[in-house]
């Protein structure tokens, strides 16, 4: 008789820590439910952040990103905006004017001829601007990450980003929200945020004000002009 009451004891708190069990993952599900609310909410309301001066970006003349030179593309843009801004980081042969020339043999050439070919991810794209730095008396250096590891921090500190990755091919303007289909391998010059996405210059005519809102980030080039 004993040890058929505790058997019955025994089902009957094994059965009360399964309800307990239920209860407790419903009540975390209803709550990851509300923290994924929040997140999307502020996503949704967040307003559009940006470095300094951002329009030398947004607004660049710059050499054409052909054959896959995307990465140097954007290191033009980013030692334009430092040109623009501080003065010194553009050899004059490579200028037009106050502009990057955009024919005959551009700084997108001679970055290219550091790198040793069109293609490019954080590492080469590094190498390609210290030694633009080197040969031409530049101050500044350039260094990688993996992922996006620095980028927002970089943003923050009022410095744009190369951002390098399996790219969503059809990116949304910085104040949409949207779900783009489609993928290319490609590099973006980051300048701002909005929300949890960074709002980048894609290097394509028209695409000067996106929202990186899709896609996978492999590497980041980050360069600090100081």
């Amino acid at each position: 008789m004993l040890k058929m009451m505790l058997v019955i004891e025994m089902n009957r708190t094994e059965a009360l820590e399964r309800m307990s069990n239920v209860s407790t993952n419903n009540l975390l599900d209803k709550n990851n439910k509300k923290i994924e609310d929040v997140l999307y909410s502020v996503r949704s309301s967040s307003t559009n952040s940006y470095i300094s001066n951002y329009g030398y970006i947004k607004n660049a003349i710059y050499p054409e990103n052909e054959d896959g030179t995307c990465g140097y593309t954007a290191a033009c843009l980013i030692l334009n905006y430092w040109n623009k801004v501080k003065g010194g980081y553009v050899p004059s042969e490579f200028l037009d004017g106050s502009d990057l020339k955009t024919s005959g043999y551009t700084l997108q050439d001679k970055l290219v001829e550091y790198g040793g070919s069109n293609e490019s991810w954080g590492k080469i794209i590094r190498d390609a601007i210290n030694q633009l730095c080197s040969d031409y008396s530049i101050s500044g250096k350039a260094r990688y990450r993996i992922g996006k590891l620095g980028v927002l921090s970089e943003i923050s500190n009022d410095r744009p980003a190369i951002i390098f990755g399996w790219l969503t091919l059809d990116p949304s303007p910085a104040s949409v929200n949207s779900t783009s289909g489609g993928k290319v391998f490609h590099a973006v010059t980051a300048y701002g945020t909005s929300g949890l996405y960074f709002i980048c210059h894609y290097g394509w005519e028209g695409y000067e004000h996106v929202k990186l809102d899709g896609g996978l980030i492999g590497s980041c080039t980050l360069f600090n002009p100081n």
